[in-house]
């Protein structure tokens, strides 16, 4: 099939064609190694070459999430996505080995992980949001053809005018924002019945029971496309100051659940938030659902 029929075939299909992950607090949940007096960070080599498999596995959120992380990228990867990661941590020190060492490589062609060490995205000045475009512009590839989740709200930022972008809210991506990626994934640019040519940043909001036009029905989560910058919506009460999403891994046990509290991201253009605490996805009726708007608009676009 010629790459112009496959674009206009993954174009009705609604389906992205490659996922950029980030490595530290998104694939991983860091922990403090208490030997080290500091958390498994992919830019520290001689704390990754000298963990336990234990630890090594606790660093991804223990065996329960590897699982998880093994079934969306399985899926992902069944529907014909091209995955990556692009991190600043060490490709071949640290991010390769630890995939290996927890069955997660084998869903990444080792020419789609990047790090610092990785000329690409050194010569690019460290900027993810360079090399996506780049990667990207190689493969003829779309703004809605591609998917960037990562946990920085600079990166998210400045990958916004390069394609649709997820930020995580916590230390390491949660059960509903693995199944939030494989829903934009399947359904995201044509959720609202025709392809969108702008790229949408996604955010996470407990779904109050009135589900729009379009909707994709799937749980008690929609995901929306942000039409307007977060500076720009009243804060909710108890949300967090932008100064708060600087990388300060927590420390968290492997079996530890994940609590979910009202997030804003620093204030520049369209972008995530995750607005729904606990007592809200509680309350929140058992459906999930998707939508995006053609409005959605990127920084400075």
């Amino acid at each position: 099939m010629s790459e112009p029929r496959q674009s206009i075939r993954w174009q009705q299909l609604g389906m992205k064609r490659g996922i950029f992950f980030d490595f530290d607090s998104t694939i991983t949940t860091p922990i403090k190694i208490p030997r080290f007096h500091r958390h498994a960070v992919a830019d520290q080599p001689h704390i990754f070459a000298n963990m336990t498999g234990e630890e090594i596995e606790a660093n991804f959120g223990g065996r329960s999430r590897i699982s998880r992380l093994a079934e969306l990228f399985d899926s992902l990867s069944e529907a014909g996505a091209e995955l990556f990661i692009v991190s600043i941590g060490f490709r071949d020190s640290c991010i390769v080995p630890h995939l290996r060492a927890v069955g997660l490589a084998k869903f990444f062609r080792e020419e789609n992980i990047y790090g610092q060490d990785s000329e690409a995205l050194r010569c690019r000045g460290f900027a993810k949001g360079r090399l996506i475009a780049s990667l990207m512009a190689e493969r003829g590839w779309e703004p809605h053809d591609a998917l960037f989740v990562d946990d920085s709200a600079r990166h998210v930022e400045g990958a916004a005018s390069v394609c649709e972008v997820l930020k995580v809210a916590g230390r390491g991506l949660s059960d509903v924002e693995l199944e939030a990626i494989g829903v934009i994934s399947r359904e995201g640019h044509g959720a609202a019945g025709t392809p969108r040519q702008s790229a949408p940043a996604w955010r996470l909001q407990a779904d109050d029971g009135g589900a729009p036009p379009a909707a994709v029905v799937a749980g008690m989560w929609r995901v929306v496309a942000a039409e307007a910058p977060v500076a720009d919506r009243p804060r909710a009460a108890g949300a967090a100051s932008p100064a708060a999403h600087q990388r300060r891994p927590a420390d968290r046990s492997p079996s530890a659940p994940q609590q979910k509290l009202p997030l804003e991201v620093s204030p520049a253009a369209p972008r995530l938030a995750v607005e729904a605490s606990q007592s809200a996805a509680a309350a929140a009726p058992p459906r999930r659902s998707l939508t995006a708007s053609p409005a959605a608009r990127r920084a400075g676009a």
